[in-house]
């Protein structure tokens, strides 16, 4: 039924690994099951549906220039130069900065440490930190940004795609 309605298989597969994990926990932790059911549900195949954008330099450039807040476009700007998570960049302190690298600890999603190199054109771009903005600014920022260049297929994960293809 999912399918019939025109929801992508990732969008199939995430809520099915949700009722995947309810009927683990039901099992498991909580007591309700006799038998394992969250193991019965399959997954469909994603193979070949993997989506990476990457954009040129022009399209950043395009995108920054929509973008009206100052620290909104410096943190996208630094997303594009250095292929940090939006979360790494928001969470980022003076003490990550050890020039002319940032130096991540904990606040990774993987939960190990990294060290990201900061190019030269990027170098002005990690002071003053923190960078004060909330993440819903952030996101209205750039969501307005990319609807007025007409790309609104654009994720800001994307410019962590860029950022390697670059």
């Amino acid at each position: 039924d999912m399918r019939k309605s025109g929801l992508s298989v990732m969008t199939i597969n995430r809520r099915l690994a949700v009722v995947s994990r309810v009927l683990n926990m039901a099992y498991k932790e909580w007591d309700w099951l006799r038998e394992p059911l969250g193991d019965k549900v399959k997954l469909y195949s994603e193979k070949g549906l993997a989506r990476e954008v990457y954009l040129k330099p022009e399209d950043v450039d395009a995108l920054l220039a929509a973008v009206k807040n100052p620290i909104a476009k410096r943190v996208i700007r630094l997303a594009a130069y250095t292929g940090l998570r939006r979360g790494e960049l928001l969470s980022l302190q003076l003490s990550n900065l050890q020039k002319p690298y940032i130096v991540l600890t904990s606040e990774t999603k993987g939960k190990k440490p990294r060290t990201v190199p900061v190019v030269k054109e990027a170098q002005s771009l990690v002071e003053p930190l923190p960078f004060g903005i909330h993440i819903e600014v952030l996101r209205s920022e750039f969501e307005r940004a990319r609807e007025s260049i007409g790309r609104p297929d654009i994720r800001f994960h994307d410019l962590r795609h860029t950022f390697a293809s670059w």
